[in-house]
C-alpha cells in the first residue's frame, strides 16, 4: 500500500495533464445527397438509418440534391449517447417553381424544435439540440415536414435537401461524470486492497483507450468505463488465490474485450424479449403478472428475469438498456466463475485458455455483452455459481442459487437433479446426511412455495409456453440433433471440448484410475443439457440460445485436455495448443460475418424486426382506442408498444392454441407450429391484423369478407399496412 500511495499523486498529475492536453472527441456525420454511401438495405447505410421520404437524386450545376415528398426522415444511430452538445446543420431550399415560400417544421425525436419559411434560395440552417431528447434506440431522429405541392411534371414534392450534418460541439472531457467517478472509486479500492501499482496502470490505460475511443453505441460511455474498472478491480480481488498470469493477462484482456465488443460487433435485441417486458410492464403498473388484463396465462419461462425487468420499469428505467447492461456484467461474472472452476479442475496455467475460448464464441457474446434482452446469461451464471458452491460444500447457498436458476428458466430443474445426486454421493461417502439435508431442505423451502404459487396463479403445473412448444414428436428430436450438430459445426468449440475432454479423462483415468469430481459434474451437465436441447427440438433464435449454457463447460473440457496433454507429453500439449490457436483464428470468421453490425446477419435482422414492429405498435397505440383487440404471429414488440389486448396466433400467451395437438404437417420453427385460424377469426374476432401476420388467415373463408387493408405512415417514416375488421368502426372514410 505504501508503494501505491507514493505513486498515486503522480498518477493523478498524469491524469490531469492528459485531461487538458488531449482534445475531446468531436464525432460528426455529413450526409451529402447523392453521396450517402452504399445503401445496404432500404433506408440504411453504415452511418445512418430511417432514410425515408426522399426521392431520387437529381443534379444541377450547384451539386446533387433530393426532393422530399412532404416528409423526410433520417436517424443517426445512438447519437443520443454522445456526451456533448449536439448540433444539426441543413443545406435546404424551398425551390418551388411558382416562387411561393415553403413552411417547414423541424422535429427531432418527436419534439418540434424549429419552424422555418424557406425561399427559393439555398441556405444553411442550424439547430442546437436540447439535452432531454429521448429515443428507444438512443438515436437522433430528424424529421423534415413541409407542405406538398404539385410540380409542372405532376410530381408531389416538398422541399429540396442538399446536405444534412450532425456534429458534437466542443465539450470538456470532464462532462463524462460517471466515467470519472467510476475511475476515482476504482482507484480508491485499489489502494484499500493493495492492488499492485502496475496493474492499476494497466486498468488506467484501458480506461483511457475506452474514453477517447468511444463511438456512439447503445450503451453509454460512463457505464462501459465504470464496468471496465470494476471488472478489473473486483476480478483481481476475487482471483487472488489464482496464478499471477491469470490476473495480469486473462483478467484485463477479458474485461476490455467484453466492454469493447458492443462497439466492435454491435448490439441487438430479440422480439421475444418484449414478451417478458410486457408481463413486467403490466406487473409494474398494477395489473398483475399477465400478458392481457384479466387473462392469467403464463406465456413466459423466465420468472426471475421478468421480475427484474418489472422492477426496472417501476423505477422508470428502460428495460432494453438495463437488460443489455445487466447481460454485459453477467458476461464478466461468467468469465470469473469459469476461471475459478478451471483452477479447481486443473491448477495449470493452460487452464486460462478457457477465457478466450469462451469470449471468441459468438453465441456466448450474443447473449452477454451484445445484449439480446434475454435471460440466457443469468441462467448460465446460475449454473456456474451453483456448481462452484456445491463443490465447496456450501449446500445451503447452492440450493438457493439452484432455485434462482430454475426461476430464471425451468430447465434449471436438471441442475437440481445433478447437484442433488452429488449431495447424495457426498453424504454416502461421509457417512452422514448433512449435505443432502441441507441442500434438499433449503431447495424445498425455496422452490416448492414458488412452484405452488405459480401453479395456483396460472392454473397449470408448467408454463403455457411448454404446451405451445413441446410436442414430443420424432421430427422434434431430429430437429434437435440437427441443431446440436449445426452449433458445433458453426463454432467448433463443442467438438474441441468433447475431443480434448475425452483425451483428458482417458489420461487421468490411466494415471490414477479416477476422475476429478468437477470433471464428472462437467460431463453430466454437458450430457444432460445437450440431451434436453435435442429432446425439445432446439430453438429458432440466433446464436443457438439453448447451447449457450454449455459453452463455459466445453471451454473447461478443452483447456483441461490441453493441460493434461502438456503434463503427459509436452509435444502433445504443444500440438493441442496449436490446434486450439487455429480454432481461435477460425472463430474470428463467424465473429465478423454474424455480428449484429453486419447488415443481413441473423442478429441484425432480429433488431430490424424489433424496430419495424415497434413502429407498428406505436402507431396502433396512437391511432386506436384502448379496448380494441389485435392478433399477431410474433408476440413481442408489437403488443408491448401497442398496449392493446393481443391474441398470439401461435399460442405462447393463449391457452386454447397452446393446448391443441401439433399437426405433424406443420412441423417447423420451434414455438411457431401450433395455430387455429378458425378460433381466432370466429371466436376472438380481432379488430386489427398486421400485414406480417395476415398469411396465416388469408385463406380462411372468414377473412376476406370481414377485413380490409389500409396503409399509413409510422412515426419513424416507415410504411404500415394493416388489415382492419370491417365492423370495428376503425379508420372509416
Amino acid at each position: 500500500m505504501q508503494q501505491f500511495k507514493r505513486y498515486l499523486p503522480l498518477v493523478l498529475i498524469a491524469v490531469s495533464a492528459i485531461i487538458f492536453l488531449l482534445p475531446a472527441a468531436r464525432p460528426s456525420i455529413n450526409v451529402a445527397m447523392g453521396s450517402e454511401g452504399e445503401f445496404l438495405v432500404e433506408g440504411q447505410t453504415q452511418s445512418f438509418r430511417n432514410f425515408y421520404g426522399f426521392k431520387e437524386v437529381e443534379r444541377t450545376e450547384q451539386g446533387t440534391f433530393r426532393w422530399t415528398g412532404g416528409r423526410g426522415s433520417i436517424a443517426f444511430p445512438y447519437w443520443e449517447n454522445v456526451e456533448a452538445p449536439l448540433q444539426i446543420r441543413m443545406l435546404i431550399c424551398g425551390c418551388r417553381t411558382d416562387g411561393q415560400t415553403m413552411p417547414l417544421t423541424v422535429t427531432v425525436n418527436q419534439q418540434r424544435l424549429l419552424n422555418l419559411t424557406l425561399s427559393n434560395q439555398w441556405q444553411w440552417y442550424q439547430v442546437q439540440l436540447p439535452a432531454n431528447l429521448t429515443h428507444p434506440d438512443h438515436d437522433i431522429l430528424l424529421d423534415l415536414t413541409s407542405e406538398e405541392w404539385q410540380s409542372p411534371d405532376q410530381r408531389t414534392l416538398g422541399i429540396v435537401v442538399q446536405s444534412l450534418q450532425i456534429e458534437a460541439l466542443a465539450a470538456k472531457p470532464t462532462q463524462s461524470l460517471w466515467a470519472w467517478l467510476g475511475l476515482a472509486f476504482g482507484l480508491g479500492l485499489m489502494v484499500l486492497w493493495e492492488i499492485p501499482f502496475g496493474f492499476a496502470c494497466v486498468v488506467f490505460g484501458q480506461w483511457l483507450l475506452g474514453f477517447y475511443g468511444y463511438q456512439p453505441q447503445f450503451l453509454p460511455k460512463g457505464f462501459l468505463l465504470t464496468s471496465l474498472v470494476f471488472a478489473n478491480v473486483l476480478g483481481w480481488q476475487s482471483l487472488r488465490k489464482l496464478p499471477q498470469l491469470w490476473r495480469w493477462v486473462a483478467l484485463p484482456i477479458s474485461s476490455f474485450w467484453l466492454v469493447s465488443s458492443p462497439q466492435i460487433l454491435g448490439s441487438w435485441i430479440l422480439d421475444d424479449a418484449f414478451i417478458s417486458f410486457r408481463y413486467a410492464a403490466n406487473l409494474a403498473n398494477g395489473h398483475g403478472l399477465v400478458f392481457n388484463f384479466d387473462e392469467r396465462v403464463e406465456g413466459f419461462t423466465n420468472f426471475l428475469w421478468t421480475l427484474l425487468s418489472s422492477l426496472t420499469i417501476k423505477l422508470g428505467a428502460d428495460p432494453i438498456l438495463v437488460t443489455h447492461a445487466t447481460n454485459l456484467l453477467l458476461g464478466m461474472v461468467i468469465v470469473l466463475l469459469s476461471l475459478h472452476l478451471a483452477h479447481r479442475l486443473h491448477q495449470s496455467a493452460w487452464m486460462a485458455l478457457a477465457a478466450p475460448l469462451m469470449l471468441l464464441n459468438l453465441p456466448l457474446l450474443l447473449y452477454t455483452s451484445l445484449g439480446s434482452g434475454m435471460e440466457t446469461a443469468l441462467f448460465c451464471a446460475g449454473i456456474l455459481a451453483t456448481v462452484l458452491l456445491a463443490i465447496n460444500q456450501a449446500w445451503v447457498y447452492a440450493a438457493i442459487t439452484t432455485t434462482l436458476t430454475i426461476m430464471t428458466r425451468p430447465d434449471g430443474i436438471l441442475l437440481a437433479g445433478i447437484i442433488g445426486l452429488l449431495a447424495i454421493w457426498q453424504s454416502w461417502r461421509a457417512k452422514q446426511w448433512q449435505p443432502l439435508l441441507r441442500y434438499a431442505g433449503m431447495l424445498s423451502l425455496t422452490f416448492i412455495p414458488y412452484w405452488l404459487a405459480r401453479w395456483w396463479y396460472y392454473g397449470y403445473p408448467l408454463p403455457n409456453t411448454f404446451y405451445a412448444k413441446v410436442g414430443g414428436t420424432a421430427k422434434q428430436a431430429e430437429r434437435g440433433i440437427t441443431y446440436f450438430i449445426d452449433f458445433n459445426s458453426s463454432y467448433y468449440l463443442g467438438w474441441l471440448g468433447l475431443g480434448l475432454g475425452l483425451v483428458a479423462s482417458g489420461l487421468r483415468w490411466y494415471r490414477s484410475k479416477q476422475l476429478p469430481l468437477l470433471a464428472i459434474l462437467t460431463w453430466a451437465l454437458v450430457g444432460l443439457y445437450t440431451s434436453y436441447t435435442i429432446s425439445v427440438g432446439g430453438d429458432w433464435m440466433p446464436g443457438y440460445r439453448f447451447m449457450v449454457a454449455t459453452v463455459p463447460w466445453f471451454a473447461l473440457l478443452a483447456s483441461w485436455g490441453i493441460s493434461e496433454l502438456w503434463q503427459y507429453r509436452r509435444w502433445l500439449g504443444a500440438g493441442a495448443i496449436v490446434a486450439t490457436t487455429g480454432l481461435l483464428l477460425l472463430l474470428l470468421q463467424p465473429l465478423r460475418q454474424d455480428r449484429p453490425l453486419m447488415i443481413g446477419s441473423a442478429a441484425w435482422y432480429e433488431t430490424d424486426v424489433v424496430n419495424r414492429y415497434r413502429e407498428v405498435g406505436l402507431w396502433i397505440k396512437d391511432s386506436t382506442p384502448a379496448d380494441i383487440t389485435l392478433t399477431v404471429t410474433a408476440a413481442g414488440a408489437i403488443p408491448y408498444y401497442a398496449e392493446r389486448t393481443t391474441i398470439d396466433a401461435h399460442g405462447l400467451t393463449d391457452l386454447h392454441i397452446a393446448h391443441i395437438p401439433i399437426d405433424p404437417s406443420k412441423a417447423g420453427k420451434p414455438g411457431h407450429e401450433k395455430q387455429d385460424p378458425d378460433y381466432v377469426l370466429r371466436e376472438r374476432k380481432p379488430s386489427l391484423i398486421p400485414w406480417v401476420a395476415a398469411p396465416m388467415f388469408t385463406s380462411h373463408p372468414l377473412f376476406e369478407p370481414n377485413y380490409r387493408l389500409i396503409e399509413a405512415s409510422g412515426s419513424e417514416g416507415r410504411g404500415i399496412r394493416m388489415f382492419v375488421r370491417r365492423d370495428s368502426g376503425l379508420f372509416e372514410q
